[in-house]
């Protein structure tokens, strides 16, 4: 036990030891470095670069899969679209077609009621009257009173003449008339009024006869020949009759 001892004394540096050279120290690493003149690193870089070739290569094998599967994708969509177009056209030509052949039909039909009409003594109405729906209805009905006062018209079997009435049109120029009449007849009664009343400023006029309305039930009647009263009497009674039927 003491050789030991003296012996690691021996062998123990002391702090104060200077002159002993210090030298380099070294790290290494796990996993051994090849530089770059070793011939196994030719071998190495070669082998990562076909690798990164081949993934690479996988990558474009793929991303073209997937292009590939789009087109095809898009394909089928506008092979869809375009048959459901040529479905769309073929409907549409079978339905304009339809309506063509129903149009045909209509228009047959309304010429055939167009020349009826005009055979039947409707003279009145024409191609333009069937445009207008709502007047249509008044507008045959003016055209067959119109075509029953006619002589000898087929429309005068229809309806006999005390069941013919006036249309519309006639009952609003029968009107314009009267109010026409009325209003000539009352400028006249003022012009007989002013020379009436002109005559009768000068004495010497006074008396002249001066222009009145007539009136029936003033004519003397004792002055009358018997036929003339007679048909006076005749007058008046188809007056009143007149009246009474109005």
């Amino acid at each position: 036990m003491r050789f030991l001892k003296s012996l690691t004394f021996r062998h123990r540096r002391t702090k104060s030891e200077t002159f002993l050279a210090q030298g380099e120290t070294y790290s290494f690493s796990r996993d051994p470095c090849i530089s770059p003149d070793d011939p196994g690193s030719s071998l190495t870089t070669t082998v990562a670069a076909a690798n990164s070739t081949k993934t690479a290569l996988n990558l474009r094998l793929l991303d073209l899969d997937i292009q590939n599967r789009r087109l095809r994708d898009a394909n089928t969509g506008w092979a869809c679209l375009k048959a459901t177009r040529e479905d769309l056209l073929i409907f549409r030509r079978n339905h304009a077609a339809a309506d063509n052949k129903n149009l045909e039909q209509l228009q047959a039909t309304f010429d055939n009621v167009f020349a009826i009409m005009t055979r039947l003594g409707l003279t009145t109405l024409t191609e333009e009257s069937f445009q207008d729906g709502l007047k249509l209805e008044m507008q045959i009905i003016d055209a067959i009173q119109e075509a029953a006062v006619i002589p000898g018209n087929i429309w005068t079997k229809v309806i006999p003449s005390p069941l013919v009435y006036n249309s519309p049109r006639q009952y609003a120029s029968a009107l314009r008339m009267t109010l026409d009449t009325r209003k000539e007849l009352r400028k006249s009664k003022k012009v007989a009024r002013f020379w009436k009343h002109l005559a009768k400023m000068d004495g010497q006029h006074l008396e002249a006869v001066t222009p009145s309305a007539s009136n029936i039930p003033s004519v003397c009647e004792s002055n009358l020949t018997p036929d003339r009263r007679t048909a006076l009497q005749m007058l008046i009674a188809r007056r009143r009759q007149y009246l009474r039927a109005v």
